[in-house]
């Protein structure tokens, strides 16, 4: 268990907050069956073991009363209001996107890596080009033997 402590907030002088870590690992129940059982069809048992027919399509689930996972760490203030302080509402119980399978959450992650790293490198391109003045690699004479 470790504590760490930032200065923030968005007047002066800046407000101390604090966020408390673990080490070891924390088992979240839910996440391993996120389901809404009471709303659970069963179906018939003729429908349930015969298998399905090629090309037909799997029905969606509707995932509308499963288990939704909220990350509750957010940077609190050491001392001070809780209801006026703003940084502590933005980063209090944000809704966390949770895959039940690990195959499927590393998956997400690749995705958003690639998506980060896809953003970044636009930002670098945009970047390069106002600084070339709108000049593109095409109007550089770079192969010309001159």
């Amino acid at each position: 268990l470790h504590v760490r402590f930032r200065l923030g907030g968005y007047v002066f002088p800046p407000s101390v907050y604090y966020k408390i870590y673990t080490h070891g690992s924390i088992t979240d129940v839910n996440a391993f069956a996120p389901r809404d059982y009471t709303a659970e069809f069963q179906p018939p048992p003729i429908k349930l073991h015969n298998k399905q027919k090629p090309g037909e399509a799997t029905p969606q689930t509707d995932r509308s009363g499963w288990y939704r996972r909220f990350e509750n760490n957010g940077w609190r203030p050491v001392a001070g209001s809780v209801f006026e302080d703003m940084v502590t509402v933005e980063t209090s119980s944000k809704p966390v996107e949770w895959k039940p399978k690990a195959t499927q959450r590393r998956a997400d992650l690749v995705k958003r890596r690639k998506e980060k790293k896809l953003k970044w490198m636009q930002m670098m391109y945009l970047k390069g080009r106002s600084e070339n003045g709108g000049e593109g690699a095409e109007s550089e004479d770079i192969g010309a033997g001159g």
